[in-house]
């Protein structure tokens, strides 16, 4: 398991002006700050130590107003920002009273946004929110806002909100391309990203090895020798940097029997040691009985089994949900909402497997139970779900992050822990659409996905989007499983953007999507999602909309044992811009699969594939062609 550290706080002033409301004008503006509202005000007295305070009281149907700040950063670089808040009866929908912080570009362009955890019900104490920003480069501004959340009715308080630089860890958290960081023998790959550019590191002279202990010794006393030999207790190896990762393969059989730690450290050009990563390796003669885990090669196994998650999305149980699903060609649902037994007990009886959501059951989150007041009863939550369900055949894994942005990491990390601790039988999934953060989230899970829907929504994007995304997920993830998300919805099921013409995918861009997925590697799908056709079954019927899906799904659904193969696949080469390419062997027969991602034709693709010379493909717009090839 991986040991990460936090960010040091520079000896700097706070960054924001007026953070405590304490300039204000005779008619009760605060300096800095926007102008008071219905449902905000400036107040004496009610901060802390009897200071001014930004008080919020909101009540139903009040407009949603928030006061803000422009905060002059520098691109590239972290801040954490805090705020002091305490709250009488918060109640409702949304994430409670937090502050949430944007970037803007140059051109006013909204870069993306984070926000601290929230603070709901009565709390009578001030409480300290905050979460750190990594400011974009192409950002000038971050714009600060501190709030009662949209939904939320009650009392709020704010007070000393401050924005201060953080120096940002070079090395990412340490993490082994093997599931659990358990294993027999094979290879192993050790890797940490690098937040540093690489002319950074070079002009800083830093230079990062790992600690590596040898089967013939325990640990070293002291760090000083540098025997590299084969009787050596710790080799000490320089790590290969490429990519922005620091990285290296070891044989695992050269370990200790048992646990052992590896160690990757960061020095500067004197030798003196900055930055440090951890991780805890279990080397075993016979692997545990898990129920369900992730092979050498990433595929899942279920009872031994080999087996490919074709799954969907759904928002909440019904039976009718439960009957159109028995029907169809998935074979895996992952539920936002929290399952009984006896819902389990029907998947099961119906040969499906269930991903059981636990990932809005963070305080501060908007759907977060409501019986969770604070950190002992979340995980006191948690940890009884976890243990009630875990021995149900029908749970597949555990969706313990949907789309939560770095600013939850640490929770991310106590929550990932507790799971990994307490049910050691399923594998800890999340899905992301932060595509260059990734890396971030390492150490985090055991299965990630991304969810690329580039059908016509907010920006123009090419279909092509799901294979780059799933092959930029399965680099940034270093060696884990990737289950991918991809798109059968219409945007305008959840949200409209103006000036777009909405539309739900055809059935070729929802085959082409899928298909992309497998080309590119992914070890899984999780489409989304089933009650978004449901949404909008008055603009296609729903009967028609399924059909089409399942349809796709289902001829998808016929290969995946083509998908686990572990035989050797011949190379294949020559494929054009926009077409993507990809071979198997099962069970002695070579697979190849095509896909053109283009609008247009491609009326000439010649492919030279190992074992079988050049083959000569016409691709029709969107084409998908998965065709045997022959072999022993």
């Amino acid at each position: 398991m991986a040991t990460m550290t936090v960010g040091v706080l520079l000896a700097t002033a706070n960054m924001i002006l007026n953070p405590g409301f304490e300039n204000l004008t005779d008619d009760g503006k605060a300096a800095d700050w926007k102008a008071p509202s219905k449902t905000y005000s400036y107040v004496k007295g009610e901060g802390r130590d009897g200071s001014t305070a930004l008080k919020f009281s909101v009540k139903k149907k009040d407009p949603y107003t928030f006061p803000t700040q422009d905060v002059k950063v520098e691109p590239g670089k972290r801040y954490r920002f805090s705020a002091w808040v305490r709250t009488k009866d918060v109640d409702g929908k949304g994430a409670g009273a937090t502050i949430s912080v944007g970037s803007v570009a140059a051109d006013g362009k909204w870069l993306g946004s984070g926000s601290a955890h929230g603070v709901r019900g009565t709390v009578d104490e001030w409480k300290k929110i905050s979460f750190t920003v990594d400011v974009p480069t192409n950002a000038v501004k971050c714009e600060i806002a501190p709030y009662l959340s949209r939904g939320r009715t009650g009392t709020a308080w704010f007070d000393d909100i401050s924005c201060i630089p953080e120096e940002r860890p070079v090395l990412g958290a340490l993490v082994s391309s093997i599931y659990r960081d358990t294993a027999i023998d094979g290879e192993a790959v050790f890797s940490s990203a690098l937040f540093a550019s690489a002319e950074e590191f070079a002009s800083k002279g830093y230079k990062a090895v790992f600690e590596i202990p040898n089967a013939g010794g325990g640990w070293m006393a002291k760090l000083t020798k540098r025997d590299t030999s084969a009787s050596a207790k710790i080799s000490v190896v320089p790590a290969e940097i490429a990519g922005g990762v620091a990285r290296t393969k070891i044989d695992v059989s050269t370990l200790p029997a048992g646990r052992s730690e590896i160690t990757l450290k960061l020095a500067d050009v004197y030798g003196k040691v900055l930055e440090s990563r951890k991780l805890v390796f279990n080397r075993v003669e016979k692997m545990p009985d898990w129920k369900v885990r992730i092979d050498k090669t990433n595929r899942l196994l279920v009872e031994g089994k080999p087996f490919y998650p074709v799954s969907i999305y759904v928002s909440w149980y019904s039976d009718q949900m439960l009957e159109d699903i028995i029907n169809s060609p998935f074979n895996t649902v992952m539920c936002y909402r929290h399952m009984t037994r006896e819902q389990l007990d029907r998947f099961h009886a119906a040969g499906k497997k269930v991903i059981y959501s636990i990932k809005d059951v963070l305080l501060g989150r908007p759907a977060c139970p409501k019986e969770i007041v604070d950190d002992k009863t979340e995980y006191d939550w948690v940890d009884n779900h976890v243990k009630t369900f875990k021995d149900h055949p029908a749970i597949l894994a555990w969706y313990i992050n949907d789309e939560l942005g770095p600013e939850w990491l640490d929770k991310l990390q106590v929550r990932y822990d507790h799971v990994r601790a307490i049910d050691p039988d399923h594998p800890a999934f999340m899905v992301l659409y932060q595509i260059g953060k990734i890396n971030q989230y390492a150490g985090t899970y055991d299965v990630m996905g991304t969810d690329p829907y580039p059908v016509a929504g907010k920006e123009p994007k090419p279909i092509s989007m799901v294979a780059d995304w799933t092959l930029s997920t399965r680099r940034d993830t270093f060696g884990k499983a990737v289950w991918q998300a991809p798109q059968i919805f219409d945007w305008s099921a959840y949200q409209v953007f103006k000036g777009v013409k909405h539309r739900a995918p055809t059935e070729a861009e929802i085959r082409n999507m899928v298909w992309q997925c497998a080309v590119a590697g992914a070890n899984g799908v999780c489409t989304y999602n089933y009650n978004g056709l449901r949404k909008k079954q008055k603009v296609v019927p729903f009967e028609t909309r399924w059909a089409e899906v399942c349809r796709v799904y289902g001829e998808f659904a016929r290969y995946t044992d083509v998908f686990l193969s572990t035989e050797k696949a011949p190379a294949v080469g020559g494929a054009p811009d926009g077409v993507y390419v990809r071979t198997w062997r099962h069970e002695g027969r070579d697979w190849l699969l095509v896909i053109n991602t283009l609008e247009t034709s491609v009326k000439k693709c010649t492919l030279n594939i190992d074992g079988h010379g050049s083959k000569e493909m016409f691709l029709a717009p969107l084409d998908v062609q998965m065709c045997v090839l022959g072999g022993k």
